[in-house]
């Protein structure tokens, strides 16, 4: 797609975002100018484009086949949500199989939910993870790093690590 609003500044591996982009084959992405990902979910973390990347069922998606993509920011400062939905997104292989689901991403502490509702096994690599914006980290969900899955009514987040600082032995 090109550039979308987010609605508000988010932190992504410790970049700052306001617009992010709707790639066609299951995964949004916070950098311009990258590939869609076609035709299979890759190994994550990978130095390959596409990264900078929230994959939800990156695979080889066909929207023009059926389906519906959407987003949407609700809320106030400073607890909007960012709400990108995929909803029977047609799988190029098989138009009758489509993904549902959805991403959330929260202004108050930069933690990105995925809500699945259907995504199906139909013989090819899927992604379900996140990567940095150079491919040299990434967290993935077990057993979804460019493997054959399927889900249904399914939820993960990704909750960014927060610093603790006590004042113990600080000035």
């Amino acid at each position: 797609s090109l550039a979308l609003p987010i609605g508000f500044s988010f932190i992504f591996y410790g970049n700052v975002y306001t617009d992010f982009y709707i790639s066609d084959n299951g995964f949004i992405t916070f950098s311009s100018g990258g590939n869609d990902g076609c035709c299979n979910g890759q190994n994550l973390p990978n130095a390959d484009s596409p990264n900078n990347l929230i994959a939800f069922g990156w695979g080889d998606l066909d929207p023009e086949a059926g389906g519906t993509i959407r987003y949407e920011t609700i809320g106030t400062a400073p607890n909007r949500i960012l709400i990108m939905d995929f909803d029977d997104v047609a799988h190029i292989d098989d138009p009758a199989e489509g993904t549902t689901a959805q991403v959330k991403l929260f202004e108050s502490d930069n933690h990105i939910e995925i809500h699945t509702i259907s995504i199906s096994d139909l013989g090819i690599d899927l992604t379900q993870g996140i990567e940095n914006i150079d491919g040299t980290q990434a967290v993935v969900v077990p057993g979804r790093n460019a493997a054959q899955w399927s889900i249904t009514n399914d939820f993960v987040a990704f909750i960014p690590a927060q610093s603790i600082i006590d004042g113990c032995g600080v000035d």
